[in-house]
């Protein structure tokens, strides 16, 4: 598929997620902030993002 950028978004507060992204090779690109209202609260998210070249690197 020649993809550049895989990038997902978490909550910022899921640590069992982050740390399994983690653990796969994504690094965190920034936050956003209030970025989903759900019950009555607003949550901020995490970017995650996986570059090709990180990827390459990873997996080989």
């Amino acid at each position: 598929m020649r993809l550049h950028k895989v990038w997902l978004i978490v909550r910022e507060d899921n640590e069992r997620a982050k740390f399994i992204y983690q653990r796969a090779g994504f690094s965190v690109e920034g936050t956003l902030l209030d970025e989903y209202f759900v019950n009555d609260r607003y949550y901020n998210m995490l970017r995650m993002a996986m570059l090709d070249r990180q990827f390459k690197q990873w997996y080989h």
